[in-house]
């Protein structure tokens, strides 16, 4: 028999970011094919063929060595996260405290699917019910935040009220983080986290995430990598001498990736305004109740979007043609995997 240390396996913070790489690169070699005409993605000329992709992760390889915060080894640490806690998935029930007051119990926490096990640096996130504060936020001295004047008046949806709510969770949570969970609270505090965790994060959707268009950004990333080099090496190796960047990024490269960049980022605002019109949040998912609605939205906007004439004397048959590119184009409909 054979116990886990048999196992080829990679166990290292560097081995885990990598192999994100890897099986994106098997993936890619093994299924990938070009977008076809009519994708969004056309728009972005490069990315319609799988090389492309495959080479943005052979950098992103050669500099995972680097993306690991090794001067904190407690950062590196793996630990399970569990990345969707809201007050939907947390149950408690009422209970007694040690000293015999009313209290409750956290008795189970549902909707574990997207929990892994990673480095610490690489899942350290805040959770939903407190996103929208930060760290700028925290009062000095661990001090709770100051409650507004007239709290008790104020309606529950009073956006003074839910700004306040929200500084007082994110104090309690990162507060009992740094007693509880020090790496969590280093994690959050660490300079250039960011910096980090950007590429591996990126770079888990190059291309088998249809809707997520992620390549750009992780050219972005890999270019931050590469102009922040200088800090990228100071807060993670330890050498005498500082290695050299593994990746060259000269001028005219940089300034296609910032143009394509833009481009992709004006196809992402289109289609996250679009899917607020439609009623669609942001993992594609519509409420049972709201189908109805959203498919007639959807209808709606479909037919104004392929109505749309970019050129008004263009003759009838030039005008069909449009009509269908914008049919083939639009991101709501059966197929749209292989269209956007």
């Amino acid at each position: 028999m054979y116990s886990q240390s048999h196992c080829e396996l990679g166990r290292t913070p560097t081995d885990y970011i990598s192999a994100i790489a890897i099986r994106e690169k098997a993936y890619i070699a093994s299924h990938a094919r070009p977008f076809p005409e009519g994708s969004q993605k056309r728009e972005l000329a490069e990315l319609a063929e799988p090389v492309t992709h495959l080479d943005a992760l052979d950098q992103y390889l050669a500099l995972a060595p680097y993306l690991v915060p090794n001067k904190n080894p407690e950062l590196s640490a793996f630990c399970l996260w569990h990345p969707d806690l809201h007050s939907k998935n947390i149950f408690v029930s009422p209970c007694m405290d040690e000293n015999g007051r009313p209290s409750y119990t956290i008795t189970d926490v549902i909707d574990w699917q997207h929990a892994v096990v990673a480095p610490v640096y690489l899942q350290a996130q805040f959770s939903q019910f407190i996103q929208g504060v930060g760290p700028e936020d925290l009062v000095p001295e661990s001090t709770m935040p100051e409650a507004p004047e007239g709290i008790e008046s104020l309606s529950k949806d009073d956006p003074v009220l839910d700004s306040f709510r929200r500084k007082a969770l994110f104090h309690m949570y990162f507060v009992g983080s740094m007693s509880r969970s020090p790496a969590i609270a280093a994690a959050f505090s660490h300079p250039i986290l960011e910096l980090l965790t950007d590429p591996p994060h990126m770079a888990e959707a190059t291309w088998g995430n249809s809707w997520s268009m992620e390549l750009q950004p992780v050219h972005s990333s890999i270019s931050n990598v590469v102009e922040r080099w200088a800090d990228i090496v100071s807060f993670t190796t330890a050498y005498e001498i500082p290695p050299v960047c593994p990746v060259h990024i000269d001028a005219t490269q940089m300034k296609r990736l910032e143009e394509q960049l833009a481009t992709w980022e004006t196809l992402r605002s289109f289609l996250m305004t679009m899917m607020e019109q439609i009623g669609i949040d942001q993992q594609g998912w519509v409420p049972d109740d709201m189908y109805q609605t959203s498919a007639k939205r959807n209808a709606e906007l479909f037919s104004q979007w392929v109505a749309l004439e970019r050129d008004p004397d263009a003759g009838e048959s030039a005008r069909e043609v449009n009509r269908e590119e914008r049919r083939q184009w639009w991101p709501f409909q059966d197929g749209a995997e292989d269209i956007f």
